[in-house]
């Protein structure tokens, strides 16, 4: 799992916490900008529909191994989040926090850090 979001109520809270302009912006006009500098419309069902959502009841059926990476510097998946995820889970996990990289991995050492992860966890596999 890469960059996960666990929960709507973290991923708001996050964002709440971290963007708080453009949470409020959300929040009074559903507005968002993409990468590209398009507009998107998310309305009140969809920020309804995201306090709901919660990965965390999912957990007791993790049965095959399970990786979680992120990045230090991620504002949306939080770190902390990821290790309060990873401290519930029974079933064989690793988690991994990359040096100096954030939710979009946007420096070419992210990349590779991500790649040498997901390759060592599956040749472990075996």
């Amino acid at each position: 799992m890469v960059s996960s979001i666990f929960s709507g109520k973290e991923l708001l809270d996050n964002t709440q916490k971290f963007a708080p302009e453009f949470y409020q912006t959300l929040l009074s006009t559903g507005l968002t900008r993409s990468q590209e500098n398009r507009q998107c419309f998310l309305d009140g069902t969809y920020l309804q529909e995201l306090q709901k959502y919660d990965f965390y009841t999912l957990i007791p059926s993790f049965q095959k191994p399970i990786l979680l990476i992120t990045g230090d510097k991620d504002t949306s998946s939080l770190p902390k989040n990821n290790q309060k995820f990873y401290e519930h889970i029974t079933a064989q996990k690793i988690l991994c926090i990359l040096s100096d990289c954030t939710h979009i991995y946007d420096q070419p050492h992210n990349l590779e850090d991500l790649d040498c992860k997901i390759s060592d966890f599956v040749a472990n596999l075996a």
